[in-house]
């Protein structure tokens, strides 16, 4: 079998069969070199990464064979410092996080894929007597990254600006999210969340609270007259809205505490108030004014 080191020059494949052209001393115009993976399945499934052009690789043709096969890309010496040093290797400009030497220095504990555009899948096992980074993450050229995080205990997603992101914690360590077993989701625009054809349900099953907030003091209010800023609207287009406190001796507490707050209660019909054991009009500063057309009094 003759094996021998050669560059690629070329990698258009028209037929899309994992050739490609490459040249060594005996043949400086060039071989068709197939690509060999390691793993296919019968109906052409499996793992495929034909190398760039300028890449140095290993190929050979076997005994009794006309062909050339592929054997792998060769790594130089130095590409893994240039890789955790943010350097340009190739065709790619590559990060620091790719380093497989980082943790023990000599030990590789990290396996990679890295395109030229800069897509990423990363498997890390790094670790040392002083840090631990296992985790396996995937990472487009642009940033957006989805990572499942073993040492801080969590699965993050975030977008490439990382204003907007998704945690979910695991029930050891949930370094990040609120707390073991939680999910947080925060962003720096909208949060939209819409049911089509079916229901929606928030519970809390045997924890504490459910608190709907908003602190928003208007300083990204859309304009100097935005009457929106601040508010919580709660409204059915089409049906009733209904507030209901089943425990025994609950209350539901309506309640304007800002100087100068009112609670208005409006209907296109009839406003009822039924107190089972009465009902209690009074005012500690003010009047109590009742109108209408006819007032009765039973």
């Amino acid at each position: 079998m003759e094996i021998v080191v050669a560059d690629v020059r070329d990698n258009v494949d028209l037929f899309r069969t994992g050739r490609f052209i490459a040249a060594f001393e005996n043949y400086p115009q060039g071989v068709e070199v197939k690509y060999v993976s390691p793993y296919v399945t019968q109906n052409n499934k499996g793992f495929m990464a034909v190398p760039e052009i300028g890449t140095q690789v290993l190929i050979c043709k076997p005994v009794n064979k006309n062909d050339w096969y592929y054997m792998g890309a060769i790594l130089e010496a130095g590409v893994a410092d240039s890789l955790s040093e943010g350097k340009v290797t190739g065709e790619g400009l590559t990060d620091p996080f790719l380093d497989p030497y980082k943790a023990r220095q000599v030990v590789p504990q990290k396996y990679f894929f890295s395109s030229p555009k800069g897509n990423k899948i990363v498997l890390s096992d790094s670790y040392s007597p002083t840090e631990e980074n296992k985790k396996v993450m995937l990472e487009s050229s642009n940033g957006m990254k989805v990572e499942l995080n073993d040492s801080i205990g969590c699965v993050i997603v975030r977008n490439s600006t990382g204003h907007a992101s998704i945690v979910i914690t695991d029930a050891v360590r949930g370094a990040e999210g609120g707390g073991a077993n939680a999910i947080s989701v925060e962003c720096a625009g909208n949060v939209n969340i819409t049911s089509r054809n079916a229901s929606m349900d928030i519970q809390v099953i045997d924890g504490r609270q459910l608190n709907i907030t908003n602190t928003s003091t208007g300083v990204n209010r859309l304009g100097e007259n935005d009457p929106t800023t601040g508010n919580i609207n709660i409204r059915s287009s089409a049906g009733d809205i209904n507030l209901v406190a089943q425990g025994n001796d609950q209350q539901i507490n309506l309640n304007a505490a800002g100087d100068g707050g009112d609670i208005s209660l409006t209907a296109a019909g009839t406003i009822s108030l039924n107190g089972q054991q009465g009902v209690f009009i009074s005012s500690s500063e003010g009047n109590v004014n009742i109108s209408g057309e006819n007032i009765f009094l039973n």
